[in-house]
């Protein structure tokens, strides 16, 4: 070819990129409520202790199915390139290797011949499944099998703070957390399973429904028969979680409350949950529940991670029992020392922001499972205010912080094509929202920062002052965060700014801000959000006269509140909401959420900073059933029907009260969802729902 016609050829090429670009561009389009259908994610990236594959699950929406559905797949550390691991991909979830790369567990929901080889729980609660083994065969693995017996039936626990599958360090044999449900009996089972009985808080409440208390089960780990039954405790309700092997193989540690007040920890770690050691020397000893306490903190000492020597093991810990969020200490402790007392790593319990305003390190939960480094040396995760951070720790010396990133990524594997593959690539076909951290002085001069999300700049029909949704938080010990959020992002694309504030009692600012609404919920943190949308207001970003109010859980009761505070919403949205505090109290299964932000229990009196509060009073007047009869503002009301945190029942309280005085407002019951809605074509019916409902108050 000429380089007359070479040149001639590239301009015809670049000419066509270039409207190749265009297109592409011009084809963008808005989010919409359909794309949550397209969400997927990648969970438990494991890599193979030979270092030549890593499994991961999985994670994505089918729309044949009500909720998220989950398979393993494998990475090839030769080619990287990513398939499933069994055709088909049938669920699995929790994968772990055995020590030398030749076995993987995992837990799966499946069947076997038609029957379920687990326990079966309601559909609104935490998925669960039995045991399955898979086997290396060639450069793959063979067909999994089934590990357990139909007698025992386990149901393994898949959440974050009790589910845990771990092979012992010589790979002979493997621990998991599982619920049995003859220790409650079979036939009250039966019952409960037929809906002939509802249980009653022994099953740890929200998300936990149609368990038995969990145990930890040893098993051989080829796929035979489980063993023994390690630690269980028939007379109570005790749950066990996060067992940790130490290197010989002998011990395990794990975290378990065997105090008598037993409540859940979803979404609430706040209870007595101490470190305990059973001595496991199964090979030449019969298995028993002897356990040893390591430690006595009166709050929460949990997530234990033993150093690879098995002198120390690292955990979390609060000195208190306090609110459902709490601000936890690095905490060490020898094991080889009998009586040895713990050693603090990390005091964010008690430290204050820096003389610059920024927040104290607070480490999160979990903690990693390559927490240690070496003998010596830890690394854990952790937020300052909106941002997150990785910090290394000499387990005898001062901090060495390493990483200030706003997603820390752990040690890349020794093989670069051992990595996760890339998810939501249809996100680039989405026009992006844009979105910036926004901060403010409150009423009484504390400082407080939030998220705001504008409309994407293609579209051009929208203009400043744009009409505002407050968003706030959950908790209220949660918080905000800069990144990709599905609900303000989709808010965005319909012409929204969005606000999301992170008023005083978010989680990751210290706790002195923690505490600051304490004794003062739906108080002091209301004005926090007020005082913000008055500086979008003041700055020019959004509209007075087009205010909209949409929560979830407390964000609901938020929502509830304000509106009978003010009038200055043109509508609102409130979904599974706090509405009425004795009403929390009495049919929530978390007690200690309301006991905690309001001193005690409704009909006590207590003492706060020298004056008596009576808890019931305080509790009635800062309940949105108390003023309902005051709302004027136009409120969509939404609720899963088996909402074990913010029961149903306050929903529809709230609904009739407004209802009888006239103010403009409808529900909107869910079935088989439960607090976080689990159905994504209830997501969307609820998107879909919210939007509507605020166009027609424009």
């Amino acid at each position: 070819m000429s380089r007359r016609r070479l040149s001639w050829f590239a301009l015809v090429l670049s000419v066509v990129c270039w409207r190749a670009e265009f297109a592409a561009a011009a084809e963008k389009t808005p989010l919409t409520v359909d794309d949550l259908y397209r969400q997927e994610s990648i969970t438990d990236f494991t890599v193979s202790p030979r270092g030549d594959e890593a499994v991961y699950v999985r994670n994505w929406y089918d729309a044949s199915q009500p909720g998220r559905r989950t398979a393993l797949w494998r990475v090839d550390g030769e080619t990287g390139r990513a398939e499933p691991l069994e055709a088909g991909e049938p669920d699995g979830r929790m994968p772990v290797y055995s020590p030398d790369g030749e076995r993987l567990a995992f837990v799966s929901s499946r069947a076997v011949d038609g029957v379920l080889p687990y326990r079966r729980v309601p559909l609104y609660s935490d998925p669960t499944g039995g045991l399955w083994i898979v086997e290396r065969e060639g450069a793959g693995f063979a067909k999994p099998k089934q590990a357990g017996n139909e007698f025992l039936k386990p149901q393994l626990l898949t959440d974050g703070f009790y589910g845990r599958i771990r092979f012992t360090p010589q790979g002979d044999g493997l621990v998991a957390v599982a619920g049995i449900s003859r220790l409650v009996g079979e036939d009250e089972i039966r019952r409960r399973l037929d809906g002939q009985l509802r249980p009653v808080f022994d099953d740890q409440g929200e998300g936990y429904e149609g368990y038995s208390p969990s145990v930890v089960l040893f098993h051989s780990g080829d796929a035979r028969a489980p063993g023994p039954l390690l630690i269980a405790d028939a007379k109570r309700p005790i749950w066990y979680g996060d067992p940790q092997w130490t290197p010989d193989g002998k011990q395990i540690i794990l975290h378990a409350n065997r105090s008598d007040d037993q409540e859940s920890v979803r979404y609430s770690i706040n209870k007595n949950y101490d470190l305990w050691r059973f001595d496991h020397e199964y090979a030449t000893s019969p298995p028993s529940d002897d356990l040893t306490q390591l430690t006595t903190n009166p709050g929460p000492d949990v997530s234990p991670r033993v150093s690879p020597d098995g002198k120390h093991v690292l955990y979390l810990s609060v000195p208190r029992n306090g609110p459902h969020m709490d601000v936890f200490n690095l905490c060490v402790l020898a094991l080889d020392g009998e009586g040895a007392k713990p050693k603090v790593l990390i005091n964010a319990h008690d430290a204050e922001r820096d003389d610059d305003g920024t927040p104290p390190f607070q480490p999160t939960f979990p903690l990693r499972d390559d927490s240690w480094i070496d003998d010596e040396h830890v690394r854990v995760r952790g937020v300052r205010g909106l941002t997150s951070e990785t910090m290394v720790f000499h387990i005898g010396g001062p901090e060495v912080p390493i990483s200030a990133s706003a997603k820390p990524e752990p040690e890349p594997p020794a093989n670069k094509k051992l990595k996760p593959p890339a998810t939501n690539a249809w996100l680039a076909e989405r026009y992006r929202a844009r979105e910036e951290v926004v901060r403010w002085k409150s009423f009484d001069g504390l400082g407080i920062e939030g998220i705001l999300t504008l409309p994407p700049e293609e579209l051009k029909q929208y203009t400043k002052p744009y009409p505002v949704i407050v968003y706030p938080h959950g908790g209220p010990h949660s918080a905000s965060k800069p990144g990709f959020n599905f609900t303000a992002h989709l808010f965005a694309a319909h012409g929204y700014a969005v606000f999301q504030p992170n008023f005083r009692g978010t989680y990751g600012y210290g706790r002195k801000f923690l505490d600051a609404a304490r004794f003062d919920m739906g108080g002091s943190d209301m004005q926090d959000i007020l005082t913000g949308v008055d500086m979008l207001i003041e700055r020019g970003d959004v509209d007075a006269e087009r205010q909209y109010l949409f929560g979830i859980s407390y964000g609901g009761y938020s929502t509830c509140r304000l509106v009978t505070l003010t009038d200055r919403f043109r509508a609102a949205c409130a979904q599974n909401a706090v509405t009425d505090l004795h009403a929390m109290w009495h049919l929530s299964d978390l007690q200690s959420w309301t006991e905690w932000e309001f001193g005690g229990k409704p009909w006590e009196t207590v003492e706060h900073e020298g004056r008596k509060i009576d808890v019931g009073a305080l509790m009635r007047d800062r309940s949105p059933t108390t003023y309902a009869h005051k709302v004027k503002t136009p409120t969509l009301l939404l609720h899963s029907d088996h909402d074990r945190r913010c029961p149903l029942a306050m929903g529809q309280m709230f609904y009739r009260a407004l209802k009888e005085n006239g103010c403009e407002t409808e529900l909107v019951i869910y079935k088989d969802e439960r607090h976080g809605m689990w159905q994504v074509k209830h997501q969307a019916d609820a998107l879909r729902r919210t939007l509507a409902w605020f166009e027609a108050h424009k």
